[in-house]
Parts: structure tokens; C-alpha cells; sequence
């Protein structure tokens, strides 16, 4: 499973915590930034789900991986404004021996259709899958509380919430401060962030992965995002009930948080592929199971 020591958001984990549905065990963790580096005995079957990556000379994985590589993001990191001919993170892992794992182990499912267009642009073939966090399932059952959730809302958007939510209760959560805690801490904090999210009336939030999470668990849910989203954020967005920061500000969103609507279905159709890709990949799924959840080592 993918492991992320050092990171700050715990987005990241919460993917690893979706693909560990599908792994009857935990054998080894791999460390996302060493991914070319062997950390493990012998051949492993690893999900290659997520953000990829900080640091572009530790791509392609090592020759032991054996990969399904789905709901995979490519990130276009920024070039100073110097020396611009230097090749971003992404320009070099989509080229050379990167490129060339990537053929190999196509075609490559793309989290979204700006990686997947980028991908096929450099002669990769790939197919959009979503994000595999649109199958996440809880170990146990929550009840529904009366609450509202809001997941890294700026001040204004809060206030805005807090206007909105009539008396109810507003728990304010963060995706971030994940580079404080070892693995089982992440761990930890993900599934109280989860069990929180799926107690709740409604979430409003910032975080696709707070977002697609909720879509997942049946928690109704409002993604805010900027004005001029980003297009990674657009594929995402149409899945879900959305607002502009500045017009939910402004108190124009109809989005009723005394009877939140229930969430579209649109992403189910995703999230059934998802499902039977990693299945087969594996031959596991932990929800056809009576037993808890896989402990990490």
C-alpha cells in the first residue's frame, strides 16, 4: 500500500485508505516519494492510485511493482522564473523511462480528464476512471447525527456556513497536519475524519477528497471551489451538488442545510468499474467479507 510519511495532506491517505479494500493483506508499505527504490522482498501487486509526485527522479516504480495503475494524477508543478527550460516534475515523468513504464503498464487510468488528455498528448494511452476514493466503504455503520461538517473552509466561507445552518451545529475538520504523524496516526486521524463525515447531516467543503468520500458513504454533500475552478476540480464538481466560494459568501447558493438534498448518482457508474478493476486485480474485497478491516504492519 501507498504510504506518505512526511506529507501534510491527508488526501493522500484517504486514497491509500480506499485501495486498502482490496488488498487482503497489508504486506509492505511503499513510500510514494521512493517509489523507484526497492522497500520491500520479492515481487508485490500495488494499486497505484493518487498524486504523482514531488520528486520526479524516483519515477518509474521499480521493476518488483507490479501495478494497477488507476485513478493515477499527473501534477503540473510551476517553473521558476528562471531558467524555464528546466523540465517540470510532470514533463519528466512522462517522458523517457517514465513515459515507457507507462506504456507498458497501459492503458493508464487518469483520476481526471486533464491528466488523461495529457497523457494521451504524450502517446500514453489512458482512459478516465475517477478517483478510486468514490469507492469507499466504512468498516462498521454510523448514525446520523445533526451536525454540519465543514472541511477547510476559509473564515468567510465558515461564517457564511454558520449563517446558513440555522442553529445547527457546525464542526469545523482540516485535511491537513498529516506531516506530524507517523503512519498509524494518519490512519487514525482518516477514519475519525470518515466516521465523522458519515455521522453528519451534510459536509461543506473544499477538499475533493473530503468531497468524493461523502459521495461514497451517502453523506450529503456541497463542494466549494473557486470562481474559475481549476479543471482537475471540474470533473469532480459535475458529480456532486457545487457553489463558487464568492456566491455561497454572498448567500446566492439554494443548497438547504435544514433538508440537504440527497447526492446525484452520478458517479456510481465510475466507482462499479473501479470496483471490479481492483477486484480483479487482487481477487479481494474486503466487503464480501464478515471480518474487520486488514491491520497495517
Amino acid at each position: 500500500m501507498l504510504a506518505y510519511p512526511g506529507i501534510e495532506n491527508l488526501g493522500d491517505v484517504m486514497q491509500s485508505r480506499a485501495a486498502r479494500r482490496f488488498l487482503p493483506q497489508v504486506d509492505c508499505l511503499i513510500e510514494r516519494e521512493r517509489l523507484s527504490t526497492r522497500q520491500h522482498d520479492g515481487p508485490v501487486k500495488l494499486i497505484t492510485n493518487g498524486w504523482f509526485m514531488h520528486d520526479a527522479t524516483q519515477w518509474p516504480p521499480h521493476p518488483s511493482i507490479d501495478p494497477l495503475p488507476v485513478s493515477m494524477h499527473f501534477v503540473e508543478c510551476s517553473k521558476p522564473r528562471v531558467r524555464r527550460w528546466i523540465k517540470s516534475a510532470r514533463d519528466v515523468m512522462l517522458s523517457g523511462a517514465g513515459a515507457e513504464w507507462l506504456r507498458a503498464h497501459g492503458p493508464i487510468g487518469a483520476r481526471d480528464m486533464v491528466t488523461c488528455e495529457t497523457l494521451l498528448a504524450h502517446d500514453i494511452p489512458a482512459y478516465h476512471t475517477g478517483c478510486l476514493t468514490l469507492t469507499l466503504k466504512l468498516d462498521r455503520p454510523v448514525p446520523r447525527g445533526d451536525y454540519l461538517v465543514a472541511c477547510d473552509l476559509s473564515p468567510r466561507e465558515l461564517a457564511a456556513l454558520q449563517r446558513l445552518a440555522r442553529g445547527r451545529q457546525v464542526v469545523s475538520v482540516t485535511h491537513l497536519g498529516g506531516e506530524t504523524l507517523d503512519q498509524q496516526g494518519q490512519e487514525r486521524e482518516v477514519e475519525r475524519l470518515l466516521d465523522l463525515y458519515a455521522g453528519a447531516a451534510a459536509v461543506v467543503t473544499t477538499r475533493i477528497h473530503a468531497a468524493q468520500p461523502c459521495l461514497a458513504i451517502g453523506t450529503p454533500v456541497l463542494l466549494l471551489h473557486p470562481r474559475k475552478a481549476a479543471r482537475r476540480i471540474a470533473d469532480v464538481a459535475q458529480l456532486m451538488h457545487h457553489c463558487s466560494s464568492d456566491v455561497f459568501v454572498r448567500g446566492g447558493c439554494d443548497y438547504d442545510f435544514l433538508a440537504p438534498p440527497a447526492n446525484p448518482d452520478r458517479h456510481t457508474a465510475l466507482a462499479r468499474d473501479l470496483v471490479k478493476r481492483c477486484r480483479a486485480f487482487t481477487g479481494f474485497d474486503d466487503q464480501d467479507l464478515p471480518r474487520p478491516a486488514p491491520q497495517l504492519p
